[in-house]
């Protein structure tokens, strides 16, 4: 298991999606995760970023910024 989102106080209604994006300023790969509402106002549209794996020191930023 990569992440169980259980852990992290986040409830996903209705995944949709997943896929990876940009590699990150510190050499982090990113992952994009996207859940939709289906049109019912008690669900939430989600996007949620990740960064994965250990940063980089020789290319970590402190001024970058990842959520």
């Amino acid at each position: 298991m990569l992440l169980d989102f259980g852990e992290l106080g986040i409830e996903l209604d209705n995944s949709e999606g997943i896929s990876f994006g940009e590699i990150l300023p510190d050499g982090r790969q990113s992952l994009i995760v996207v859940s939709d509402n289906n049109f019912n106002d008690s669900q939430e549209t989600q996007f949620l970023a990740f960064a994965l794996g250990e940063a980089d020191p020789m290319l970590a930023d402190d001024s970058a910024a990842f959520i």
